[in-house]
């Protein structure tokens, strides 16, 4: 007498059905970046600081960005953050993301903050040269010497950061 070994068909249909939930599932799009809205006007006792990243030119860079310490996350271009913070200074840090623990192209940027104020902090990444004799710079325009990116902090005046954040999404969760 043969013994069937394998599967009933119930079994093999339930695993197709679960096999192609998984695919349908894997392929669904990302989920779309919330569009830039005003937060709250913070109290009498607190501060806002919206923190956005507007540069003209695109960059695939994505900049590291913690206040007082604290990691706040990863910003890339037309991306912004929003925090409401005790009055006082705050260190902002910046940084492009480099390989493991090591990062260039890194600033800080101090910031002194009233009760009920909001203020704005534009991020842009540039690059820059520097001269170096005998050296080649292999950029279109330019002449010898060296180029690396580097971040820059710009307070922006509440007309200009309005304009320049309504083109921004929330930040969102970077590896």
């Amino acid at each position: 007498m043969h013994q069937k070994i394998g599967m009933s068909t119930p079994g093999r249909t339930r695993i197709l059905y679960s096999a192609l939930l998984a695919c349908l599932v894997g392929c669904a799009p990302a989920p779309t970046p919330s569009p830039f809205t005003r937060a709250v006007t913070p109290s009498s006792e607190r501060a806002r600081v919206y923190i956005y990243r507007a540069d003209p030119r695109n960059s695939l860079s994505a900049i590291r960005l913690s206040v007082d310490g604290r990691p706040l996350g990863t910003i890339r271009n037309r991306e912004y953050e929003t925090l409401e913070l005790s009055p006082g200074t705050h260190e902002f840090r910046a940084a492009l993301r480099g390989w493991g623990l090591a990062a260039w192209g890194w600033n800080r940027h101090k910031l002194r903050l009233s009760p009920g104020e909001i203020a704005f902090v534009k991020l842009s990444v540039r690059l820059t040269e520097r001269p170096l004799p005998g050296r080649a710079l292999e950029i279109g325009g330019r002449g010898g010497g060296a180029a690396s990116e580097n971040v820059y902090f710009e307070q922006r005046s509440a007309t200009k950061a309005w304009k320049e954040l309504a083109t921004t999404t929330q930040i969102q969760s970077h590896p």
